[in-house]
């Protein structure tokens, strides 16, 4: 999904804008505080847990609580490095202000 999101930058690191959903999912059953993290419907990953838990308190603050809400985002990576192994992708997120 990233790869497919970066386009065709060649043997540079891929720097490519999106917009990311981030969706507390409370049934993670393996952290109840999770947020995944979502680029057009699709999940990419999830938040760290401390992240993840920083992030939840911003929403409560906000009186957000359990509502998806969107960011910027920027998928980096996927370089090639000198044998010519491509390299994995990862998504940026804009975090300093976010909307419901």
């Amino acid at each position: 999904m990233l790869q497919r999101l970066a386009g065709d930058h060649g043997t540079d690191s891929a720097d490519a804008d999106c917009e990311a959903a981030l969706r507390p999912n409370d049934q993670n059953r393996y952290d109840k505080s999770a947020v995944e993290v979502l680029v057009s419907g699709q999940r990419v990953g999830f938040m760290s847990r401390e992240d993840a838990r920083s992030f939840r308190r911003r929403l409560g603050h906000k009186k957000l609580t359990g509502q998806t809400t969107y960011c910027n985002a920027r998928v980096v990576g996927g370089w090639t490095d000198a044998q010519g192994a491509k390299k994995h992708y990862g998504l940026k997120l804009d975090l300093k202000t976010f909307d419901s």
